[in-house]
């Protein structure tokens, strides 16, 4: 890169992440950096116009913006702006990806960065930034010579030639695949990278169709989004799979129409970078912190596993005394059976749903009913709600519309709200009552809320809760609700709070209905408290 400082500016609104990105900069070896800090996105945009920057540090929630449309706002006031590297509190892949679509080069998550990665980072966005910008550059060049063709048709094929060898040079000595493709998806030029990976020269490549080189099936979905591309005139990202010696790999292609000089589309260029070890390490760090989150339930589902097992040891005991007698009461031994069995089945459920939650499989999107995840979410949280003498009541709609969602991140939301009520009310004096509804709400939407008698929304600071690393608790994190709403967002939901009254808080989510028309309320069943030897205690 050279000993010249680079310039970077730092979007961030809290100093201490700036002071830590300033520290990690600071270590960096081989490389010099010259930082600017704003605090708001206002403040960023207006340095941005002032110029002399390489690159743009980009905290997607600010004081005055918050997630995607932080970045879409800077792109928006300045398109040229030096590329963008994004940084983030939340590990979602599918933020990451529309991240990296709507012109970031790369996704960071605070926490997980150190200096190594972030120079890397920074390293490879002023490559690929570098690269794109100079080959838009002898693309416009190309295309503006072909316009201006004179009669000379000598110097007109001279300087054709000219801007063919710099294209050559700029497309060999990039690190992406970079090849031009004709009406008919004939590979007109290809890079040293089609090369390498199909063990052919270009010269053997060009001609050729995505047909001869994939499988139909991967082939079918690259030609579509040539096809795409030419169809909208406009500028394409998405992601391919190729087959590989080693498997299959992921690609984020950039592709876009070549115009001739009356502005039709004679070609596709696309530069598709390898992105399956970023992929694989995303899906890495969204387990772990899976994993993580369930960590502080541990001897809570301990607890409700060993109920269950010592119910069925207690029953057993009373089945053998019934056989024991000297006329054996067949009766009461068959009924203590029976509860052996009902308690075997409800330890078998418990562990069901906990395997579930910490299964290692990639998000999938199924139709879910969100009153079965509520009744799951009720069985994990019965002991943390018993230790503390709260009851959860349920008010579901009977004939409640599923929803399409991927059901482990729907639980992972109702965990996060059902656990902080919970909290908020382990303190409380008084009857200390959880509330869960579903219903149908406006829209063909589906309605749920987790109302709480607790200590309510912090004075002053309610439009705060949602922001990433904000918390009300001594041992919170900051990033449940961030999080939350984040999975809701991205299901086309939206999660917001309000006051509970007389007191608590009351948080409430909309879901699109699947294909129901969703415009009934209707009332569920409600959990009452128990009767009997459990009369006493908190009923789930």
């Amino acid at each position: 890169m050279g000993s010249q400082d680079i310039h970077l500016l730092l979007i961030e609104d809290n100093p201490g992440d700036a002071g830590l990105i300033r520290e990690m900069l600071a270590e960096a070896k081989g490389m010099s950096f010259e930082l600017e800090w704003t605090e708001t996105l206002s403040e960023g945009i207006e340095r941005l116009a002032s110029g002399g920057l390489d690159v743009v540090l980009l905290d997607l929630a600010l004081t005055d913006s918050t997630g995607l449309d932080t970045l879409r706002r800077l792109r928006a006031a300045s398109p040229w702006a030096p590329v963008v590297v994004v940084l983030s509190g939340l590990s979602d892949e599918e933020i990451s990806f529309q991240a990296v679509q709507e012109g970031a080069q790369d996704y960071l998550i605070k926490g997980q960065v150190d200096s190594s990665l972030l120079v890397r980072s920074i390293r490879y966005a002023l490559e690929r930034g570098h690269e794109q910008e100079a080959l838009r550059g002898a693309q416009v060049e190309l295309e503006n010579r072909v316009r201006e063709r004179t009669a000379d048709l000598v110097k007109a094929n001279e300087a054709l030639r000219n801007s063919q060898h710099l294209l050559q040079g700029i497309l060999n000595n990039s690190t992406a695949m970079i090849s031009v493709k004709d009406l008919q998806g004939r590979y007109m030029l290809v890079n040293h990278g089609y090369e390498r990976l199909f063990h052919a020269n270009s010269e053997s490549l060009v001609g050729k169709t995505v047909y001869d080189l994939l499988p139909r099936e991967h082939a079918d979905r690259v030609r579509a989004s040539d096809q795409g591309v030419l169809d909208s005139g406009n500028v394409l990202e998405a992601e391919e799979l190729i087959p590989q010696d080693d498997g299959l790999h992921t690609y984020i292609a950039i592709k876009s129409p070549l115009r001739d000089g009356e502005g039709k589309p004679y070609a596709v260029c696309g530069i598709a970078t390898d992105i399956t070890e970023r992929k694989r390490l995303q899906a890495d760090l969204t387990r772990a912190s899976r994993v993580s989150s369930m960590g502080e339930l541990s001897a809570s589902l301990a607890h409700e596993i060993n109920q269950p097992i010592a119910a069925a040891v207690t029953n057993a005991n009373s089945c053998l005394r019934w056989l024991s007698r000297d006329e054996p009461d067949l009766v009461e031994a068959r009924e203590a059976a029976s509860r052996i069995v009902q308690d075997g089945r409800r330890a078998g459920e418990i562990i069901k749903r906990v395997r579930l939650l910490f299964k290692n499989d990639a998000l999938q999107r199924e139709l879910v009913d969100l009153n079965e995840i509520i009744r799951e979410m009720m069985l994990l949280l019965h002991s943390e709600a018993a230790q503390f003498a709260a009851f959860i009541r349920t008010e579901l709609a009977a004939d409640l519309p599923q929803v399409m969602g991927d059901r482990v991140q729907l639980q992972q939301v109702l965990m996060n709200l059902m656990m902080n009520s919970i909290d908020a009310m382990k303190d409380m004096d008084g009857r200390r009552e959880l509330t869960i509804q579903s219903q149908c709400g406006e829209d063909s939407q589906v309605l749920i809320s987790v109302s709480d008698t607790g200590v309510g929304l912090p004075p002053e600071q309610a439009d705060k809760i949602f922001d990433a690393f904000f918390t009300t608790k001594t041992h919170g994190t900051g990033m449940g609700l961030r999080i939350s709403r984040s999975i809701i967002e991205s299901h086309g939901g939206r999660l917001w709070a309000a006051d509970n009254p007389p007191r608590g808080t009351r948080f409430c989510f909309t879901l699109p209905a699947s294909g129901v028309t969703c415009d009934a309320v209707v009332s569920g069943d409600r959990t009452e408290a128990a009767h009997g030897p459990h009369a006493n205690k908190p009923v789930v």
